[in-house]
């Protein structure tokens, strides 16, 4: 019997299995890894979409709104407030902030005439999105219909400028989406993370602490921003990220431009564009 032969009858050596096993075993983890990878993308891609589509679907709310659904005829709904970085839940808890999103109707007086440009319009109708409860003024209660949104998968949403740690990365601002009372038309105001950090009224956005501290009408958060001039006419840039994991680090921008009409004009810049703010 020839020398080949014996060889195929004594089987693979241990070395010649270990070696194919170890390649298998490469070869597999390369294989969880890519589809490790490809899920957290498609993961972050949705948590992308989701915001993108929560913004637009505020502009939508804001155009087709309806009668304040807590019954008072004496009161309008003018529009939309949202807060990014709030620090507490609807229940008075440490909220996840780092991917929450609150909304709240702005109510105010019903108007008759033309009472001057939007923002002034808002303040002399009283808007705000708290007041007074009928059974304990000494506490409040929100004036209209108040939601949040979570990202499903984790992401995080964060500001332009990364410094250092994810909870330092948190976007603290306020969005603010209306109807004119005196035209009908739509317009967006920005109180921007620089503006919340560097004034003194830095609890602006803090709407939920009303639901477990005492607070006078008078404190409604949105009422004062309007009354002290917080608000501008500027882009909001909101970034998203999910821990580093996706394209390198790099972070995609949502972008709600200066004086927004319509759900349009919320867009998702180019990961690659030189016009992304959020790299």
């Amino acid at each position: 019997m020839s020398k080949i032969t014996n060889k195929i009858r004594s089987g693979f050596t241990i070395i010649e299995v270990s070696i194919f096993l170890g390649i298998t075993a490469l070869i597999f983890i390369g294989m969880i890894a890519g589809v490790n990878s490809s899920l957290t993308q498609n993961h972050y891609e949705d948590d992308v979409r989701s915001v993108t589509e929560f913004l637009q679907d505020a502009f939508s709310k804001v155009t087709s709104v309806e009668n304040d659904r807590k019954g008072n005829s004496e009161k309008a709904i003018y529009g939309k407030f949202i807060t990014f970085g709030e620090a507490m839940d609807f229940s008075g808890n440490t909220t996840r902030n780092n991917g929450t999103i609150f909304i709240y109707d702005v109510v105010g007086d019903i108007a008759e005439t033309d009472t001057g440009n939007t923002i002034e319009s808002l303040r002399n109708l009283n808007a705000k999105v708290t007041r007074a409860r009928a059974d304990n003024p000494a506490l409040v209660e929100f004036a209209g219909v108040a939601d949040t949104f979570q990202t499903r998968w984790g992401s995080t949403i964060e500001k332009t400028d990364v410094t250092t740690g994810i909870t330092a990365d948190v976007l603290k601002a306020g969005l603010l989406i209306v109807r004119s009372p005196a035209t009908g038309s739509i317009f967006t105001y920005v109180i921007p993370y620089s503006t919340i950090v560097a004034n003194s009224a830095a609890k602006i956005i803090e709407i939920n602490t009303f639901k477990v501290m005492d607070y006078s009408e008078s404190d409604d958060r949105l009422l004062n921003a309007l009354n002290n001039n917080l608000f501008s006419i500027e882009d909001l840039d909101i970034c998203i990220n999910m821990e580093h994991k996706v394209y390198g680090g790099k972070r995609k921008n949502i972008r709600v431009k200066a004086m927004a009409r319509s759900s349009a004009d919320v867009q998702v810049i180019p990961l690659d564009s030189a016009d992304n703010r959020c790299k």
